[in-house]
């Protein structure tokens, strides 16, 4: 029918932001992802129109390994922004993680964004 079916994100442990100096930082960590795959770091402002910011490609290695990623984001618009990871499998499986909100503001003390972070879950 050519639907897309999503999944929940194998393998993932965390899946963190946070901003500092106006630049949103991102990690997240897996562990026994034996299989290549690419991650779509994806950013939005109402919660359910996401885009893709950057993109991380992830390696497979043994299935002890503990794999921790890193990404930014230089340039989060004010107010809230939601980020989620994206993962696509080596078979083009597609998998969501949970999405994390962002309220980034303006400091007026340092001129600098600050932000205060919560974490929510996507219904799928």
């Amino acid at each position: 029918n050519g639907e897309t079916m999503i999944k929940p994100m194998p393998f993932l442990r965390n899946f963190s932001v946070r901003v500092y100096e106006d630049i949103a930082y991102m990690q997240w960590n897996v562990i026994g992802q034996t299989r290549y795959c690419l991650y779509l770091i994806e950013r939005s402002t109402d919660g359910v129109n996401f885009e893709v910011s950057a993109t991380k490609a992830g390696i497979g290695c043994l299935p002890a390994l503990n794999i921790l990623y890193c990404s930014i984001d230089s340039t989060p618009p004010f107010g809230t922004v939601f980020y989620r990871l994206s993962r696509i499998g080596d078979d083009l499986s597609l998998s969501v993680s949970e999405v994390i909100q962002v309220v980034v503001e303006l400091n007026p003390v340092h001129n600098r964004k600050q932000a205060k972070v919560e974490y929510i879950m996507e219904e799928l």
